[in-house]
């Protein structure tokens, strides 16, 4: 976004100030926004089964026609502040410059780059729904005598399992069976 706004602004001839740094607030919230539609999107779909490339694909497909309306309204939005005239046209200028510029070099640089960085992160990376499969299966172990509690520290899941009715060397030998099944299945 910002690349696309300081590249109108050198074709333009129009200098960095206080107005297209205004504009460049507003083209990193929608950038940020277009790429949120995609990777959230790609997550939903992960989660429900997909593979990672029909989850990106798909959710680019689906997600294209809001990112468009939303890039192509901005940018027609700031078309008349582009060409302003008149008194305090500068600034006007200066922001409509940053808006259209931007908009356009961002909205295709988000199209085409975050499927990309989507697909070489999420090969490294599971579904949410697979952490949930792995803890049921081992509530489904607990077998009705307690329950699974997974809370994250940073990256890290601390387990903790509440078992009801158990000595202290029972508990001990289910956490640790629990806590193995539970790494390998995340891991």
């Amino acid at each position: 976004a910002v690349t696309g706004a300081l590249a109108s602004l050198y074709l333009m001839g129009i200098s960095l100030n206080v107005y297209s740094q205004i504009g460049m607030v507003l083209l990193i919230g929608l950038v940020a926004k277009n790429g949120i539609l995609i990777v959230e999107f790609s997550n939903q779909l992960r989660a429900a089964g997909h593979a990672a490339r029909d989850a990106v694909r798909e959710a680019s497909v689906a997600r294209l026609r809001p990112i468009l309306m939303t890039s192509l309204a901005t940018a027609i939005g700031a078309v008349p502040l582009a060409f302003a005239h008149g008194a305090g046209a500068e600034s006007r200028r200066a922001i409509g410059i940053v808006v259209v510029g931007g908009v356009t070099f961002s909205t295709t640089l988000t199209l085409l780059v975050v499927p990309v960085f989507y697909l070489m992160f999420s090969a490294r990376t599971k579904p949410t729904s697979h952490i949930a499969e792995a803890i049921a299966r081992v509530e489904r172990q607990l077998g009705g005598q307690g329950r699974l509690l997974v809370r994250y520290s940073g990256t890290e899941p601390l387990l903790r399992v509440m078992l009801e009715g158990q000595d202290q060397h029972q508990i001990q030998a289910w956490a640790q069976e629990i806590v193995d099944t539970v790494a390998k299945h995340l891991g």
